[in-house]
């Protein structure tokens, strides 16, 4: 469509550029950081490894079957190393430069069917093109970007066709719903943080379907997504029930991670200490040693991931119980730890790139909650993409938090500096109505209407 003279493939000429930008700065990222594509923090690629031996789902460098990592990640890189037969680094920055692109085309498709979007879908996908912590990123054998892609996708064609179903005339069929349950099945296989927002939304698709009065074809939806989305996740579950004799839908890391998160020496060492305190090496080093002591003292030296996985949560909850007050710091500094706007311990000594890292999220901070401002009570997308805000941030108030697990929420805060920034008196003339941006009907609220 012609704007204003413009030539019609003008919006194609932006997303390329866009898009050619976002792989010239991961690229030179991908090279700064290159000796992180050779690691492997969390067995990513060492899982992967043993897929593509064919030794399956394993602990890396055994045979000895682990669910302790989600399983989805290490699938697409072992089939990439089946495929390709590429070495580790380059596979790696391939996988997540495509996920990557996959996130800003997503966020730029879906905000160019608003009605009030005219540079915003742009705006938007350049906040994307350039954010500081999906550059960083981009070398790293991590989840990052690939769960970031997958939940970007998920959620937005899930909006999509919760407004679309709002509308007698074009509700979507149901084959719709079954391939974005898939895709939300298949994100939660890639991180299983994802569980308690889905979860939320099936129960309020159920209300909206049969309050006040039943309504059969949205009864039918969410039945149709939430049995996809369950039958894409089984075989991980069955096969759990198969090796380990119980039907685990998640991984045997979330006790640990819970207990990384809530002991007496990181309430402490940490968590009570001015902000910009992290865990020494050598502290972190002693403590895991002193508990993996105690835990096969208590439980024996053949004890399975099961049962280490229970005792470790056992022991997060004595300490909450114990020191209340230590676990209310816990939480306060998980708060401070998902919305830092630069890095701590080490990293902080970047120069420059700190600096730069501080300006960016802070005015992309500030830009969102002003877009926020103006979009708030309208539309179910505003209220679903606020709650998925709301529901990553309940789940790292629990458990382990680093600023990394907040990059799955950054399109939304994207989308919504995108409308801060239009809503600017100095910008409008730029934009047309911030308020009419994101798309689908004018729904008041999620579940407003019968």
């Amino acid at each position: 469509m012609t704007i204003e003279g413009r030539k019609p493939d003008r919006p194609l000429r932006l997303w390329l550029a866009l898009l050619l930008v976002a792989v010239a700065l991961r690229a030179g990222a991908s090279i700064v950081y290159w000796p992180e594509t050779q690691t492997d923090p969390d067995a990513y690629v060492g899982l992967a490894r043993n897929l593509a031996a064919g030794h399956g789902f394993c602990t890396p460098d055994t045979t000895e079957p682990t669910a302790y990592r989600p399983p989805l990640y290490p699938l697409i890189l072992a089939a990439g190393l089946l495929s390709l037969g590429w070495m580790q680094g380059g596979l790696i920055v391939l996988i997540n430069l495509l996920c990557d692109l996959l996130t800003i085309c997503s966020v730029g498709w879906w905000l160019s069917r608003g009605a009030g979007a005219r540079h915003i879908p742009f705006v938007a996908m350049g906040i994307l093109v350039c954010d500081p912590l999906a550059l960083r990123y981009t070398a790293l054998p991590m989840t990052e970007l690939c769960f970031t892609a997958l939940s970007t996708i998920s959620i937005l064609w899930l909006i999509d066709l919760l407004e679309r179903s709002e509308s007698a005339e074009c509700s979507p069929p149901l084959w719709q719903w079954g391939l974005v349950g898939v895709l939300c099945g298949l994100t939660a296989l890639c991180r299983p943080s994802i569980w308690p927002y889905w979860g939320l939304i099936f129960v309020v698709s159920v209300i909206r379907a049969i309050c006040p009065n039943l309504n059969r074809v949205r009864c039918q939806q969410a039945l149709v997504w939430f049995v996809t989305l369950g039958v894409t996740v089984s075989p991980w579950v069955l096969r759990n029930q198969r090796v380990f004799g119980h039907p685990i839908l998640t991984t045997t890391h979330g006790g640990y991670t819970q207990w990384l998160g809530n002991n007496p020496v990181f309430f402490a060492e940490v968590a009570r200490k001015p902000w910009g305190t992290v865990w020494s090496h050598d502290s972190l080093v002693a403590w895991q040693h002193e508990n993996f002591q105690r835990m096969e003292a208590d439980l024996g030296p053949e004890t399975d991931e099961i049962a280490q996985d229970r005792w470790f949560a056992t022991q997060a909850r004595q300490a909450i119980q114990k020191d209340p007050a230590g676990f209310g710091w816990a939480m306060w500094y998980r708060v401070r730890s998902f919305w830092s706007v630069s890095p701590r311990g080490q990293a902080s000594g970047n120069g420059w790139l700190g600096w730069w890292s501080t300006l960016w999220y802070v005015t992309l901070f500030v830009l969102a909650g002003y877009g926020i401002c103006l979009r708030r009570g309208s539309r179910v997308s505003t209220g679903l993409l606020l709650l998925n805000i709301v529901m990553l941030q309940g789940v790292h108030l629990l458990y382990w938090t680093d600023t990394r697990m907040r990059l799955p929420i950054h399109p939304w805060l994207a989308i919504f500096a995108a409308i801060g920034l239009a809503g600017l008196p100095s910008a409008r003339a730029l934009f047309t109505n911030a308020k009419d941006a994101l798309p689908g009907g004018s729904v008041t609220a999620l579940g407003s209407r019968s």
